[in-house]
């Protein structure tokens, strides 16, 4: 997990392609240009913003991905974007989760929970576009640990 604030302006492309250029200087990805892509492509099929926030979630699978991955990338200018509302919205930060396309169906679940406690609430939007490194760091590990214990211990009272 990082926020990294993007200094790169332009288009959409541009950012998509700075989120992968930050992403292979951090060795997490093999092929910047195939993730930058997968990218692009899933931008293109749908609306990102998340409504009543400056957040758009980017998340694609991608075999150059080397392991699961969740930034927020703050933009030095808004952008605009179709929210999921088909509302138009700026965007002020690219939240983006990655995963390799092996991963698991445990490792796919527990993206997927990271992506439904951003808009659990309007504080966890708020939060989320805080930029304050630490406050979300502690917020997911707190929450990540929660759901971790409800699935093991569930799965042992089955037992």
């Amino acid at each position: 997990f990082a926020v990294v604030n993007l200094t790169e302006r332009g288009s959409h492309k541009d950012m998509l392609n700075a989120i992968a250029k930050n992403l292979m200087d951090a060795q997490l990805i093999s092929d910047r240009q195939s993730v930058a892509d997968a990218l692009l492509k899933r931008e293109l099929q749908g609306a990102l913003g998340i409504p009543r926030s400056t957040l758009a979630l980017f998340h694609s699978k991608d075999r150059h991905v080397l392991k699961p991955i969740f930034r927020i990338y703050a933009l030095p200018k808004p952008l605009p974007l179709k929210a999921m509302d088909q509302e138009d919205m700026m965007m002020k930060h690219a939240l983006v989760l990655l995963s390799p396309e092996s991963l698991s169906p445990q490792g796919l679940e527990l993206l997927s929970h990271i992506s439904a406690l951003i808009i659990e609430s309007e504080e966890t939007l708020a939060l989320f576009q805080s930029e304050d490194k630490e406050k979300i760091y502690a917020y997911l590990s707190q929450r990540l640990w929660d759901y971790s214990h409800q699935k093991f211990f569930n799965a042992s009272q089955k037992s």
